[in-house]
């Protein structure tokens, strides 16, 4: 029995190879595709697939295998140690994926030269509009939409930076986003992912570069946006943070960083999801937003896991997550982009930026972290990180919530 799966084995991949030796691709794929379903974790040959499938425009390939497959390895993977080691090849396995993905589209190409196709030089600001969307807790939603109108006119000078709020309150949401010089947009609080859908849906007819969501209690410092100005400027489709801070605003010792997707998979690691980003700070171009004609919650009312139905919408598009070096030029609509989900770390940036977690009202708690100790750690210095990265008036509101809302004996 061993002496015939080795032959197997052997078969396979021999067929696969010499089919692609004499440039029979289709055939060469079938191959390698019986070889990876006998023997998954053979990286050499899902490489090799990879490279035959991407050098033919006119086969048909079987996409959601491919995806597939990478998440079965780095969850192989996961099962015994974690995965953050395998970012690069995480990253470059989806750009050969997507590569694919391009090649079989036919209005979207891959340029043979970019050297003369850098986008151009922009002639007038960068616009950039924030979404969020509030419900009870006026007081947290008072403090951050308050810090985000002060970053806008402190940004006015290189970007335009405008907030748009759905609220489901009437006056109530209505005249915190208005004192704050926020855009105001009214629909029912539940199901969350058609109220997230209806803001993003009103959007189409306001002019901007990008998206930016942004949670009621997320805090992006003032650095990130030239970050996002940036991705505006070189064409990137999306983004987000694959890293992130969570402050217990009742019990601030327990704030935390998380490293991201990666870690064991038996301690909610996800190993699967390297370097896919959280759901506070994703960056989406007006480019994508028309591609997918400004939808990324549509569907099956859902309360929680909105994040998820955000990221299978872009990756049903094809944009997969890499790192910066993995991004590709493409061709879409006469423009040169760059396609694929851009992961970035808060840490590599030398960026802070953080969840406030209010007790019993969040829709993500910090218990959910907690799980994933391969990625978790505790910090000691939120109130140091923050007066480091944001305005003496916000370190002072927030401290302001903490004596509100402390716990007893909590520091």
């Amino acid at each position: 029995m061993e002496n015939y799966l080795y032959k197997k084995f052997k078969l396979n991949l021999k067929l696969a190879q010499s089919n692609a030796y004499f440039g029979k691709v289709s055939e060469s794929c079938s191959y390698y595709k019986k070889h990876l379903n006998d023997n998954p974790y053979d990286l050499v040959a899902f490489n090799d697939f990879l490279d035959i499938a991407i050098k033919e425009k006119n086969e048909k390939v079987d996409i959601n295998f491919l995806v597939a497959h990478k998440e079965k390895i780095l969850k192989h993977f996961g099962d015994r140690q974690t995965s953050f080691e395998l970012k690069e090849y995480a990253a470059s396995i989806s750009s050969k994926i997507m590569s694919i993905i391009i090649n079989h589209h036919s209005d979207w190409s891959l340029p043979k030269d970019t050297t003369d196709e850098k986008p151009k030089e922009r002639d007038e600001i960068v616009k950039l509009v924030i979404l969020t969307c509030v419900w009870q807790r006026h007081d947290l939603t008072e403090v951050v939409l308050s810090y985000y109108n002060r970053l806008s006119k402190s940004l006015a000078a290189a970007i335009q930076l405008d907030v748009a709020v759905v609220g489901s309150e009437g006056d109530a949401s209505r005249r915190i986003a208005e004192r704050n010089d926020c855009i105001y947009m009214e629909y029912p609080n539940l199901p969350l992912n058609e109220k997230w859908e209806f803001g993003l849906n009103e959007l189409r007819n306001h002019h901007h570069d990008a998206v930016i969501i942004v949670g009621s209690d997320d805090l992006l410092p003032e650095k990130l946006f030239y970050t996002y100005k940036r991705f505006v400027e070189d064409g990137v489709m999306a983004a987000g943070l694959t890293d992130g801070y969570f402050m217990d605003i009742s019990d601030t010792v327990e704030s935390i960083y998380w490293g991201g997707y990666g870690g064991m998979s038996r301690n909610a690691g996800m190993p699967w999801r390297l370097n896919e980003s959280m759901g506070m700070g994703r960056f989406y171009s007006s480019e994508l937003l028309s591609i997918l004609n400004y939808s990324l919650w549509k569907g099956k009312a859902i309360n929680r896991g909105l994040d998820g139905r955000a990221r299978e919408n872009v990756v049903d598009l094809g944009l997969l997550p890499v790192t910066e070096s993995k991004l590709l030029d493409v061709h879409i609509n006469g423009k040169v982009v760059k396609f694929g989900q851009l992961g970035v770390s808060l840490k590599e940036l030398g960026i802070f930026a953080v969840d406030v977690k209010v007790p019993e009202s969040s829709v993500t708690p910090m218990t959910n972290f907690y799980r994933s100790h391969n990625s978790v750690r505790r910090i000691h210095n939120v109130w140091d990180l923050i007066e480091e990265n944001f305005d003496t008036h916000l370190l002072n509101d927030l401290k302001s919530l903490h004596s509100k809302y402390k716990k007893e004996g909590a520091l």
